[in-house]
């Protein structure tokens, strides 16, 4: 059994699960005038929570197996379990489990009762905040310092909301009406404008941190691999700027809708190639979240 694949793929699985899980509770939040769309939203979420959920211990039993390098069996081995919850490895996977959960308990009240209540977003918020921080305390990065912990958190929010309403997006399209469905667009645009200020910042300082300088983001596997991810993401944020500047308010003309859909289906495969490269390196090259 390969345990780097293993691990590669039930990253990419939970990057796209946290992706969900913010995504979804995010775009809720501004579509709460459609309370169908709401229940499939919270639908959504809770799939996502409930994926993230099963691969957080997946990904710890992964990590006891390699570990242990004894096959299929090696990932029964209580003495190395033990050791690994008294790890960095180990505090993350509690801080995923119960930020996962609160997540879950939002998605669940918003799903019966077809609103983002107040007591809903707190839970959203502590839980969004929560599981965005556990990247932090896992891997190279956990020996960053606390600012650097913050952008860390901040960029994984920001990605995830980012990368995780774009299926609801494309499903509000089916479910809304022109007129509301442009609204609901421009309001999105809105909130994407933060989500780029601060994609650009906390990922620019992260850049510093972890490479240091542009020789060796251009000479090292690492600076190499996150140099791809740099280039898909502008890719990607200048497709949204598009989606913003010109097919929005063109969504009343002919092909309007079709060219809006398009485009997201567009940004959600680089979405998936963006996960599958951080997933990638920050399991086999360098430092990972």
């Amino acid at each position: 059994m390969s345990w780097e694949f293993s691990a590669v793929s039930l990253k990419v699985l939970f990057f796209l699960a946290v992706a969900v899980s913010i995504g979804g509770l995010a775009t809720m939040a501004i579509t709460r005038q459609s309370p169908s769309l709401v229940k499939w939203l919270a639908g959504y979420t809770i799939i996502g929570a409930g994926v993230a959920l099963m691969t957080i211990w997946l990904q710890f039993a992964v990590q006891i197996g390699a570990f242990n390098e004894d096959g299929l069996s090696g990932i029964f081995d209580r003495d190395i379990a033990l050791m690994l919850l008294d790890s960095n490895v180990g505090i993350g996977s509690y801080y995923r489990t119960v930020a996962t959960l609160l997540i879950l308990a939002a998605a669940a009240r918003c799903y019966t009762r077809c609103d983002l209540t107040k007591s809903s977003i707190g839970l959203v918020v502590a839980g969004s905040l929560l599981l965005a921080y556990s990247y932090s305390v896992m891997g190279h990065v956990s020996e960053l310092g606390g600012l650097a912990k913050i952008a860390i958190t901040l960029h994984i929010i920001a990605i995830s909301w980012w990368s995780g309403s774009l299926v609801p997006l494309q499903i509000a399209q089916r479910k809304l009406t022109v007129q509301a469905t442009q609204q609901l667009m421009e309001r999105f645009g809105l909130v994407a404008q933060v989500i780029i200020a601060v994609l650009i910042a906390s990922g620019g300082y992260l850049l510093f941190e972890l490479v240091g300088s542009v020789e060796r983001m251009l000479t090292t596997p690492y600076g190499q691999a996150l140099s791809v991810k740099l280039g898909l993401v502008i890719v990607m944020l200048s497709l949204g700027a598009l989606n913003k500047l010109r097919l929005v308010p063109q969504l009343t003309q002919a092909n309007g809708i079709k060219n809006l859909t398009r485009a997201i289906n567009i940004e959600m495969t680089l979405a998936i190639v963006i996960i599958s490269v951080t997933a990638y390196f920050t399991t086999v090259i360098g430092p990972g979240y």
